[in-house]
């Protein structure tokens, strides 16, 4: 795809780093926020070994970045390479969605095992719970804030005419 102007090619990266921060919160929130819930029973055993709490909320949450990280990652490296947008905006894209996936794994799982709900099987109810909609606002005001720290640069190193030392400071 050919940009007639390169403005828009940034400003075209930058709904891109967006949308897919959006995106990931949604898919944090549906299968990372009830994975402690839908423990179910077992959970009351499991906590019993040594080390159980660390364990448990390291693995659902490496398993949380593993499973929704590399699809994201993969469709903003893709869509950025389509493009047409240089080296700079590749990092950006992939720095901003490693850290953003990071983030929300975190602040997914750890709603997750402060809002449990064991009454419930369905990970869908769980996640449109009390707890869910909390967590999707906090998802969402992270990847609004992540968003805007990011605009800030974008911003600059569109004004200065793509060069990279307006990022640098200089």
């Amino acid at each position: 795809v050919e940009f007639a102007q390169r403005v828009w090619l940034g400003v075209a990266v930058f709904m891109n780093i967006s949308f897919s921060g959006f995106v990931m919160a949604t898919l944090m929130v549906r299968f990372s926020f009830p994975s402690i819930s839908m423990e179910g029973p077992g959970l009351a055993s499991l906590l019993q070994m040594p080390a159980a709490r660390r364990t448990l909320l390291r693995t659902k949450w490496a398993v949380a970045l593993v499973c929704i990280m590399p699809l994201v990652l993969g469709a903003g490296i893709l869509s950025t390479v389509r493009m047409g947008a240089g080296g700079l905006f590749l990092a950006e894209t992939v720095a901003a969605i490693t850290l953003m996936s990071c983030a929300l794994a975190s602040i997914n799982t750890a709603m997750g095992a402060i809002y449990p709900s064991f009454t419930d099987n369905s990970p869908a109810s769980i996640a449109s719970g009390q707890g869910g909609i909390l967590a999707a606002f906090a998802s969402m005001g992270y990847v609004l804030a992540m968003v805007t720290v990011i605009s800030f640069s974008t911003r600059e190193y569109l004004s200065s005419g793509m060069s990279g030392r307006a990022l640098a400071g200089s």
